[in-house]
Parts: structure tokens; C-alpha cells; sequence
């Protein structure tokens, strides 16, 4: 089980003692941080945001690290409306499922995503919407390099 423990400044969390996120001001992970003894404050991710949504994650690892780079588009993520702290939602997130970091885009949808693995051969992701009629998504279909590997539908309740 994991525990999350805020600092008393605000700025981190504490997960059981093994990561810790650091937060900016409108309490959006900036970096996630690994305590693990040998890599004590050894900076795994980090993360940049444009008007409210990741557009650039950066996988560190040892002495190599490569960014991810995203752009969206205009219409409501099916988490607009979410107050769940998206602090939170990264820490649930991680749960080996390839698709998990689609759903972490606060404000709008992705539309491209530019992996460069291989910079000669980057990984190239696009992401195709069905929206509803009031523009959020319905189903969203991600491209790799032009072959669809990942679908997801969304279902909505309202209260």
C-alpha cells in the first residue's frame, strides 16, 4: 500500500518513502524523484506544461535522458472537470499500461507525441479523437509511426 505524505511547505509529496514528487505553484508535478539508496535523489522524470497541459516529458536515466514532446488540441480532456490532484493521478498512473500518460493531460487532448528513441528514426505518436457534442472525447485512437496500437474509450456519468 502506498502512502503519500505532503511537505509541510507544500512542494512535495513523499510516497512511502521511495519517490517523491516536487510540485510547482498550481500543484503540477515538475519532477518525480527516486529514494531508492543508490540512486538517492536520482531525478527520474520531469515535466513542462503549456496552458495547463504536459507538453514535454523528460525520461532521465543514469547520465542519458530524452524528452517527449506533445501538442493538443482545443477541446476538453475528460478531465477537465476532475479535482482529483494530478500530483495524485501521476502516482496512480504508473501501472505498467502503455497508455497511461494519455490520460494525464489536464486540460485538452493530445494530438502528436514525437519520441526520439532513435533520433535518426524517431517514434512518432498521433492521437485521433471521436468527440461528443459537447466536444469531449468519445473514443481516441494513437497512431505509432501510422499503425493504430492503442484505443481507448471513454464513458462519461453525470451527477
Amino acid at each position: 500500500m502506498l502512502t503519500f505524505t505532503k511537505s509541510e511547505d507544500g512542494r512535495y509529496i513523499n510516497i512511502s518513502n521511495v519517490m517523491r514528487i516536487e510540485l510547482n505553484s498550481q500543484e503540477l508535478p515538475i519532477k518525480l524523484f527516486n529514494y531508492v539508496s543508490s540512486l538517492h535523489n536520482f531525478t527520474l522524470l520531469s515535466y513542462e506544461y503549456r496552458h495547463n497541459n504536459l507538453s514535454t516529458l523528460t525520461i532521465h536515466y543514469y547520465d542519458t535522458s530524452y524528452s517527449l514532446n506533445y501538442t493538443h488540441d482545443d477541446k476538453n480532456s475528460p478531465f477537465y472537470h476532475c479535482n482529483t490532484p494530478k500530483w495524485y493521478m501521476l502516482c496512480r498512473l504508473f501501472d505498467g499500461h502503455d497508455l497511461h500518460l494519455e490520460i494525464f493531460d489536464m486540460r485538452n487532448n493530445r494530438l502528436t507525441g514525437r519520441r526520439p528513441f532513435n533520433e535518426e528514426v524517431p517514434d512518432i505518436l498521433n492521437y485521433l479523437y471521436t468527440y461528443d457534442d459537447a466536444g469531449f472525447p468519445l473514443i481516441c485512437k494513437r497512431e505509432r509511426n501510422g499503425v493504430v496500437d492503442g484505443i481507448i474509450q471513454y464513458t462519461y456519468v453525470k451527477k
